[in-house]
């Protein structure tokens, strides 16, 4: 084991990557963000101290097979080398966001479980595909602080820096001892043999965290008789199926575990294809349903190009049917001549209310973070008919995002609290804040969520009638 000081920032390592800061630190090494002078473009180094030979040698294998791994959800790697008598190094792509363990950091509890498990579905894929890989991939270090999110909402499976190529024939090394309390099993410690059930504990023990906000006992204490408390329990928010497939996934005996992602996914998510690029989940609201469906399923178009019964079902019927009661009533108070004022301003009040209310009965297009963090303001409603009132807007978010999602922020210099999926109808509010050159629009989302968007995202759909004086 080596005995290298850290790297400073400045630092020109291998004559590419100019070091800008250090991201963590531990007994096997650190991660650092790195810029390619090459390739004008951020990175993350990965710095591993164990400089054996046979460390050395198994570091080159191994870097060599993550280098062509591609996968949505993983970061690529894509360079690596070795300094003797200092230590091995990784260089991946750097990913923009915040880690969920930041995330349970500002919130300080639980994290609402369609968001995880949107997120803990993303997750599950990439792994499914490391452990496909031949030999499998194992992570071995999967925790809150290893899963980032993009500022497009998209999960990212962070630090290879411990993952090790499987041989059932061999006891896990030294370098892949490397254990987090909480989220390891019983079989990372000491001599014993890991394979793809130990990231299933791993991503089980995270999901426990992410839906509980508390850290897991951890597994060697619970060998010595230290019950794990029911995650129901502790949060009787949780779905009881999601609960039941976190205990199954943190079964302190490998065999008596999911064996495997497929059938961790396929217990968390009931094969609804949450969790993927394709879709988003929501978990239904109904009392007592723990079904988790698709809050946007895709509706494929019939190839004779009539519309099929699913996307007729996905029209904005609530809306429709709110201004064509509009437009009769105003008719209507036309045809009664004197009292027609009266009617108008009556009709058209039902129908402000009606066209500014969330709909029920479909859900939100997504179900962003900031029902935790944000305040939930109604539109004022003015109750005299001869004080004009700044007129509330309703627009679509629009823009050209990889993975759906615009970012919401708590106000146009604060922090970001959640994402809004492309295509979703939102209120905006008169006002806008102009920060940095960058014009914000206040606004509320589907789910009464208010804060701020950067004003180009959105597409004025059309403005509330306004009252007939």
């Amino acid at each position: 084991m080596g005995v290298a000081l850290p790297l400073q920032p400045g630092q020109i390592l291998n004559n590419r990557y100019r070091i800008v800061k250090l991201l963590g630190q531990g007994g096997f090494g650190a991660v650092y963000r790195a810029w390619d002078t090459n390739m004008e473009c951020p990175r993350a180094v990965k710095e591993n101290l164990d400089t054996s030979p046979e460390a050395q040698r198994q570091f080159k294998r191994e870097a060599q097979i993550l280098g062509q791994l591609a996968h949505p959800n993983l970061p690529h790697v894509v360079d690596h080398f070795v300094f003797p008598n200092q230590g091995q190094y990784l260089v991946m792509d750097y990913v923009e966001g915040e880690d969920l363990q930041e995330m349970l950091q500002q919130v300080g509890g639980p994290l609402p479980e369609a968001q995880v498990l949107q997120w803990v579905g993303q997750v599950c894929d990439a792994l499914t595909y490391l452990h496909s890989q031949n030999p499998p991939i194992i992570h071995r270090d999967i925790k809150p602080a290893n899963i980032k999110i993009s500022p497009s909402g998209k999960a990212m499976l962070v630090d290879f820096g411990i993952a090790k190529v499987y041989d059932p024939n061999l006891s896990t090394t030294a370098g892949a001892r490397a254990v987090t309390p909480g989220y390891s099993p019983q079989e990372q410690y000491g001599q014993g043999t890991t394979d793809a059930r130990t990231d299933v504990y791993a991503l089980g023990a995270t999901l426990y965290h992410l839906l509980t906000g508390q850290q897991p006992v951890e597994s060697v204490q619970r060998t010595m008789g230290i019950a794990l408390d029911a995650p129901t329990n502790l949060n009787p928010a949780i779905s009881p199926k999601v609960g039941a497939a976190i205990v199954k996934a943190m079964e302190p005996l490998p065999v008596n575990r999911f064996q495997g992602m497929t059938g961790f996914k396929q217990a968390l998510l009931g094969g609804t294809g949450v969790g993927g690029q394709t879709s988003t989940a929501r978990v239904s609201s109904s009392p007592g349903s723990t079904q988790v469906v698709p809050s946007q399923p895709v509706v494929q178009k019939p190839a004779d190009g009539t519309p099929s019964i699913g996307k007729l079902r996905d029209l904005p019927w609530g809306w429709i049917g709110a201004i064509l009661l509009l437009v009769v009533v105003l008719l209507l108070g036309y045809w009664l001549g004197g009292k027609g004022g009266e009617v108008k301003a009556t009709a058209t009040n039902t129908a402000v209310a009606q066209l500014t209310r969330t709909p029920t009965s479909r859900p939100p297009s997504s179900t962003p973070t900031a029902t935790l963090t944000s305040t939930l303001t109604n539109i004022p409603t003015p109750t005299s008919t001869n004080t004009p009132t700044p007129t509330p807007i309703l627009a679509i978010i629009q823009g050209d995002s990889q993975d759906g999602g615009i970012r919401f922020r708590s106000a146009p210099s604060g922090t970001t609290i959640g994402f809004l999926s492309i295509n979703t109808l939102v209120t905006v509010l008169p006002d806008t804040v102009e920060n940095d050159g960058v014009v914000w629009a206040h606004i509320i989302a589907p789910d009464g969520a208010e804060g701020w968007i950067v004003q180009t995202f959105l597409m004025l759909v059309t403005a509330t009638p306004s009252r007939t004086p």
